[in-house]
């Protein structure tokens, strides 16, 4: 009988290129969002820069450091460090060397990818699973964290909040898996479950 090792080999060769890209992706959010909190603007700009050539999703940094209530000066101090980043690669995907790979930045597709998502069919329930199995019944703590701190106005997880709304539009505005990009929401949704658990225990001590 042939041997599955070549098959698996090729697979795990394929895949990992993949899980790199993410992981990295993954890695200069937090430290992009981590950076605009704490102030390290150094850092803060090789996130955006690195992350955006990993990822188009880490202008999600920049979308961070609006919501943030830092001073009006600060935060366009911090904008200004983000927009290189994004421009640099704007520049590099659009007009250095623009392909026909990936998502093509066209207002029509964006649209479309909104009407077919509003289409009431049977790709609702897969879209249901598919997100709601991205964190699972974390979803119901955080849901559960956000309700304990909404009125905290200052609070950095009440103010980033709002990505999570962000985060679920993006797939059915690039036609983009629903689970994979609903995930980039954990700088968030961890927090925020931390908070309901943190409530729970104490609660019955």
């Amino acid at each position: 009988s042939r041997s599955p090792e070549p098959s698996l080999r090729s697979l795990v060769q394929s895949v990992q290129p993949r899980l790199t890209a993410y992981t990295l992706a993954y890695l200069f959010l937090v430290l992009g969002i981590l950076s605009a909190l704490r102030k390290w603007h150094s850092l803060l700009f090789i996130s955006v820069g690195l992350g955006m050539f990993q990822k188009e999703t880490c202008v999600l940094i920049l979308i961070s450091v609006i919501l943030l209530s830092n001073p009006i000066r600060s935060k366009l101090k911090q904008i200004c460090l983000c927009l290189p980043g994004i421009i640099a690669y704007l520049t590099f995907r659009l007009i250095a060397l623009p392909t026909t790979a990936g998502y093509q930045y066209s207002f029509s597709s964006a649209v479309n990818g909104i009407l077919d998502a509003l289409t009431p069919d049977k790709s609702w329930i897969y879209t249901a699973i598919d997100g709601g199995l991205s964190f699972g019944a974390m979803w119901l703590l955080a849901l559960h964290g956000f309700f304990l701190i909404k009125h905290e106005k200052d609070n950095p997880l009440v103010r980033l909040s709002i990505l999570i709304p962000v985060v679920m539009i993006i797939p059915f505005l690039i036609g983009s898996n629903i689970g994979r990009i609903w995930f980039l929401a954990f700088p968030v949704v961890i927090p925020l479950s931390v908070v309901s658990l943190r409530y729970l225990l104490r609660f019955k001590q």
